[in-house]
């Protein structure tokens, strides 16, 4: 796999694993809202906990893997971009042999 693909994917597992472990925050919520909140109706206490929770969860486990992704994509697209000028500059006249059996 390419390089792009392969940080991709490891940036995407370390960012799971920090969310699995920062799913704390959902009951965490629930007491928060429940403490500002005591007059909610039960169903929007349980929509707010799980809907701040789990993207609290989600943001706090993604959020440091933003840079390096980031970094990596634009890595791949200075490639591609160095590739394609590659392409447009061959000229098969200029091109010479490595090996002298070809």
């Amino acid at each position: 796999l390419t390089p792009w693909i392969l940080s991709t994917m490891a940036c995407d597992i370390i960012s799971v694993c920090l969310c699995n472990k920062l799913f704390v925050l959902i009951p965490m919520c629930g007491a928060f809202f429940a403490r500002h909140i005591p007059s909610a109706a039960p169903w929007l206490m349980s929509f707010l906990a799980q809907f701040v929770g789990v993207g609290s969860a989600f943001t706090l486990g993604y959020l440091p893997m933003v840079i390096p992704a980031w970094h990596s994509f634009r890595i791949k697209l200075d490639n591609h971009e160095q590739m394609l000028t590659q392409c447009k500059e061959y000229r098969l006249e200029r091109a010479k042999c490595a090996v002298e059996s070809d």
